[in-house]
C-alpha cells in the first residue's frame, strides 16, 4: 500500500506497535521511562506515550506469554490496512476499530476523564488481572496509550474482542446494565409503536436474528418476554466472577458498565452440556443456554409480567452465549451526580444507570429483591414498576420478583 493510501489510524497503530516492541524487547527499557513511569517514542509522523510502562510490560507477558506470542500480537494489530474509527455510540469512548484480519482485538478511544480514571486504577488493575482472577469478565487491556498525530492528541486502549472466537457473527447482541430507563430501542428500530410491534412478533429470536447488527438493551429483552436458562454450575460460577469484578470496579468508583452478550447460531437441539463452560483468560466467557419465551399471546396490553412457573415458558432453541463486561471506565463524578439529580425528576432515581458505584454494583449482581431477567444468568435489579410510553400515554406495568435459582438447572 502506498504511503498516500494509508489512513491516519494505520500510521498510529504502526507507531503503537513500534513503541510496545521497544517496551517488551529492550532489556534496559526502565532507563527510558520518564518520572511518571511512561515510555514516550517519537516516530516520523506520530508520537506515542505508553502509560505505566512497567505494569503494562508485566501485564502483556502475563496475558500473552513471553517472546513470540507478544511479537505475534504486535504483528497482528498492524496486519489490517485502511483502518478507520467507527462511532461507538457509547457515552464514554469516542470510537473504535477492529485490529487484525480476524478482528481479534479492538482499539477504542477514550476521553480525558476515562484516561485519568484508568491511569489511577491501572497498577491495581494489573495486580487484579495477573492474580487469581483468570476467569474475570473484565476486558484485558493489551495497550493503554496516548498518541499525537498532525497536532491532534487522543487516548486509547486495546483489548480482546469478546466475540472474536465465535464461529460466525452473533445472531443477536445485548448490552445490559440492569436499568430499564431509556433502555428500549424496539420502537426506534421498527418505527412502530410498542404494542403493535409486539403483537406482530411470532418468534422473538427470529425477530432478533433479522437485526443482527443491532445492539438490544434491557427493556427490549423484557418487552419480548425472552430469557436464557443455563446449567446451575455455570450460573454459580458466572455470578461469583461478576461479583468479584464489580467489587473491584466499585473500589475505583466505576459505574455504568455493561454486560455484553452475544448469541451464537440457534439450534433446535441442545448445544453443549454441563462441562462446556469456557472462562477465557481473554476476558470473555462461553456457555451453553436454552432460549425460552413467555407463553401466550398479548391480549390488548403490553403485558410484560414474568411467571414463576417454569411451565409458562416455551423453549425456542439452544445456543452458545458469549459474554463479557465492557465500558468500565465511567466514574460517578460531579457530572454523573448532576445527571442523576436531573433524571430523578422524571424517573425513579434508583432505576437509573447513573447511580453511585456501590449502588450500581449491587444492582448488577444481587439476587435478593431483584427481578431476574435471566439474561447471562445474572440477577439484575430491574425496578418493580417499569414505565414505558404507549401512544403518548404513560403506562405502569407491575413486575413481581422472578428468580431462576441455581437449584433449577438447564433441562436437556
Amino acid at each position: 500500500m502506498a504511503d498516500s493510501d494509508r489512513t491516519v489510524l494505520d500510521i498510529v497503530v504502526e507507531a503503537i506497535a513500534t513503541t510496545y516492541r521497544e517496551l517488551v524487547l529492550n532489556e534496559n527499557i526502565k532507563n527510558a521511562f520518564d518520572k511518571k513511569g511512561s515510555l514516550v517514542q517519537q516516530t516520523e509522523k506520530c508520537e506515542v506515550r505508553v502509560y505505566h510502562g512497567k505494569a503494562q510490560k508485566i501485564l502483556l507477558q502475563h496475558v500473552l506469554g513471553e517472546g513470540d506470542s507478544i511479537e505475534n500480537y504486535l504483528t497482528t494489530i498492524t496486519a489490517a490496512k485502511g483502518i478507520r474509527l467507527k462511532e461507538s455510540g457509547a457515552k464514554g469512548g469516542e470510537g473504535f476499530a477492529f485490529l487484525g484480519p480476524d478482528r481479534l482485538y479492538m482499539l477504542k478511544t477514550v476521553n480525558k476523564a476515562e484516561k485519568r480514571a484508568l491511569k489511577g486504577a491501572f497498577p491495581d488493575y494489573r495486580a487484579y488481572a495477573c492474580g487469581e482472577n483468570k476467569d474475570s469478565l473484565l476486558p484485558r487491556f493489551l495497550g493503554f496509550f496516548r498518541w499525537v498525530h498532525g497536532g491532534t492528541r487522543r487516548y486509547g486502549v486495546i483489548f480482546y474482542n469478546v466475540f472474536h472466537s465465535m464461529p460466525s457473527s452473533p445472531v443477536a447482541m445485548f448490552d445490559l446494565k440492569g436499568s430499564v430507563v431509556h433502555r428500549l430501542t424496539l420502537t426506534k428500530l421498527t418505527e412502530t409503536k410498542l404494542l403493535p410491534m409486539l403483537e406482530s412478533v411470532e418468534d422473538p429470536f427470529q425477530f432478533l436474528a433479522s437485526h443482527p447488527k443491532h445492539v438490544f438493551l434491557d427493556a427490549d429483552l423484557l418487552a419480548l418476554g425472552i430469557r436464557f436458562r443455563v446449567h446451575a454450575s455455570h450460573w454459580n460460577a458466572l455470578e461469583a466472577a461478576a461479583r468479584r469484578d464489580s467489587d473491584f470496579l466499585k473500589k475505583f468508583n466505576f459505574m455504568d458498565y455493561s454486560l455484553l452478550v452475544g448469541v451464537g447460531d440457534i439450534s433446535p437441539d441442545a448445544v453443549g452440556g454441563a462441562d462446556d463452560l469456557l472462562a477465557s483468560h481473554e476476558g470473555w466467557w462461553r456457555l451453553p443456554a436454552e432460549l425460552v419465551q413467555r407463553e401466550g399471546k398479548l391480549d390488548g396490553k403490553p403485558d410484560l409480567d414474568y411467571c414463576e412457573n417454569i411451565g409458562d415458558l416455551r423453549c425456542c432453541g439452544y445456543a452458545m452465549l458469549y459474554v463479557g463486561i465492557i465500558d468500565i471506565l465511567q466514574i460517578y463524578n460531579s457530572g454523573k451526580k448532576a445527571a442523576h439529580a436531573f433524571k430523578s425528576i422524571y424517573h425513579d432515581g434508583s432505576a437509573l444507570s447513573t447511580v453511585p458505584a456501590s449502588q450500581y454494583q449491587v444492582r448488577f449482581v444481587e439476587s435478593e429483591t431483584s427481578v431476574a431477567a435471566g439474561y447471562a444468568m445474572l440477577y439484575v435489579g430491574i425496578i418493580d414498576i417499569l414505565q414505558i410510553y404507549n401512544s403518548g400515554k404513560k403506562v405502569h406495568l407491575l413486575h413481581p420478583p422472578f428468580h431462576l435459582p441455581a437449584t433449577k438447572p438447564l433441562t436437556r
